[in-house]
């Protein structure tokens, strides 16, 4: 039987070429240079030595048409580098600043209604956004908080949030996790540009027409982040979503609430840097 073939229970053998570089199993390594060099074939990996888990590990990510020999050799070392993370556990933590850019969907109802009242108002598109975090990393558990202050033309408002994330380690410091997020914000729309001057004298006998509109209420979101700990330093960055789920409460920037207001529910797809100090490291370290 040529080697790489299937047997008869339909079962691949396990290379003795694949042994040779591998060398004892327990060098992951060696496993890549296996993988490379096997290109399109089915490698079944004794893995009990390399790994916490018990059992074989099948990884045939090569026998896919279209796909570039370069890609094939990607893909092979991104799948030793989670081999490599397989019963790492890191312990730590750190804090950072941020900013970030993020768009702005779910405010059809509002323009609609202040049209259907004679306003001309366009709803902006994205704000900007600063704030900071930070949490600890206790295993593969991630447990952290964020907040920041947004803006734009015609937006601005702030929010607050708990982290959640599992995450991966990987070579070189660095750490991949999705992260979920649950907190509470609120959004101020400036819905007229109004600069009229008002003399002092007038201001109690003066009726001002309104000129923002507040709302709030419950965040949800998740996030992919990459982070990086160089010697104490930490980057990051983070690519996500956030939600406002069927915010109602309106008032104006007086305080004055505003009954029977549109219901939206927002979307704010994201992309954040994080910048700061921190770190982690395995309990030997």
């Amino acid at each position: 039987m040529a080697e790489g073939e299937a047997t008869a229970a339909g079962e691949p053998q396990h290379l003795s070429s694949m042994e040779k570089g591998v060398g004892n199993r327990s060098e992951i390594g060696g496993i890549n240079e296996g993988l490379v060099g096997r290109g399109d074939k089915c490698s079944l990996l004794l893995a009990r030595d390399v790994s916490p888990v018990s059992g074989f590990l099948y990884l045939c990510p090569m026998r896919l048409a279209g796909i570039s020999a370069a890609t094939k050799a990607a893909l092979s070392v991104a799948l030793v580098g989670l081999l490599q993370a397989q019963g790492t556990r890191l312990y730590g933590g750190g804090g950072w600043f941020w900013a970030q850019y993020s768009g702005l969907t779910g405010l059809g109802p509002v323009v609609d209604e202040l049209r259907a009242q004679g306003l001309s108002f366009s709803a902006p598109s994205g704000f900007s956004g600063i704030g900071g975090g930070g949490g600890g990393y206790l295993g593969r558990i991630h447990i952290g908080g964020e907040g920041g202050y947004f803006f734009g033309g015609k937006v601005s408002g702030g929010a607050g949030w708990a982290r959640l994330g599992y995450f991966f380690p990987l070579r070189g410091g660095l750490i991949i996790m999705p992260v979920g997020m649950i907190g509470g914000g609120g959004l101020t729309l400036q819905i007229r540009d109004d600069g009229t001057a008002v003399s002092f004298g007038q201001v109690a006998a003066t009726s001002v027409p309104i000129q923002s509109l507040s709302t709030g209420g419950m965040l949800t979101g998740a996030a992919i982040e990459v982070q990086k700990n160089v010697g104490g330093f930490l980057l990051g960055l983070s690519a996500g979503y956030l939600t406002g789920p069927s915010w109602k409460d309106w008032e104006t920037a007086e305080g004055r609430r505003l009954a029977d207001g549109p219901r939206v529910s927002l979307g704010m797809p994201y992309v954040r840097l994080q910048i700061g100090g921190g770190g982690w490291a395995t309990p030997e370290k």
